[in-house]
């Protein structure tokens, strides 16, 4: 079976998965970050976009030091900026979401 036909497969068992479920799954993802960076900065292990200690954590959604890696990659070395441009994510008015307002309401 090639690619394509595999492909096509399990779309069918995925019929919300159209544009605009694609683009709910993407936001869905970045709500995630946002709520797990906030936590991790609250219990102290990311100030100002570093990470502030080594080893291991223990938060509910995360418990490896990549993890907050990750997270600071995400939104400060353009993670953020290019899932926003592939998926043309927008606002409720049809503006293309501001990464800059995101990462600032960190």
């Amino acid at each position: 079976m090639s690619f394509n036909q595999n492909t096509q497969s399990s779309l069918h068992y995925l019929p919300w998965l159209d544009d605009y479920g694609v683009r709910m799954l993407l936001c869905a993802v970045i709500l995630t970050a946002v709520e797990d960076y906030r936590i991790a900065k609250r219990r102290g292990f990311i100030t100002k976009g570093k990470i502030m200690m080594q080893g291991r954590i223990k938060i509910r959604t995360m418990d490896q030091i990549s993890e907050l890696r990750s997270l600071t990659s995400f939104f400060f070395e353009g993670g953020l900026e290019s899932l926003i441009d592939a998926a043309s994510l927008q606002d409720d008015e049809g503006n293309q979401l501001d990464a800059s307002a995101i990462t600032n309401a960190l």
